[in-house]
């Protein structure tokens, strides 16, 4: 019998932990938008590196922080020159400094229309000679 009534203690512990877990993360969130029209920028991108001599490959990935549905990259002067990878990798050629840019695609709590987004780095990528 004491055992059943632990068991039952711990449950009951956990269970409360997780529901004060879950109450303040929405709590924070609905107010830490309130009074805005929308949720901040979810397009965020890195990659590394950034810099180097010819041929150059650069890892990119998203950093986005909504629930993305379609990534849509776009790296003028590199190989591929666009891409729908979430972690795509890019081989620049040629000596010169290169634009890239994430277009998302992504949902926002209580909006059932998808909403999209782009970030740009212009001169993001700086490759140089051999």
């Amino acid at each position: 019998m004491r055992r059943i009534a632990i068991v039952h203690d711990l449950f009951g512990r956990c269970f409360l932990v997780l529901f004060l877990i879950v109450f303040l993360s929405l709590s924070c969130s609905t107010r830490l938008f309130q009074g805005r029209d929308s949720w901040p920028g979810p397009a965020e991108f890195g990659g590394h590196p950034t810099s180097g001599k010819a041929p150059l490959e650069v890892q990119f990935g998203d950093l986005s922080t909504a629930l993305i549905i379609q990534w849509d990259w776009a790296f003028p002067g590199g190989t591929p020159d666009k891409s729908k990878e979430i972690e795509p990798t890019v081989i620049y050629n040629k000596p010169g400094e290169y634009d890239v840019s994430l277009t998302v695609l992504y949902h926002v709590p209580d909006d059932s229309v998808p909403r999209q987004e782009t970030e740009l780095k212009k001169k993001y990528i700086e490759v140089t000679s051999e």
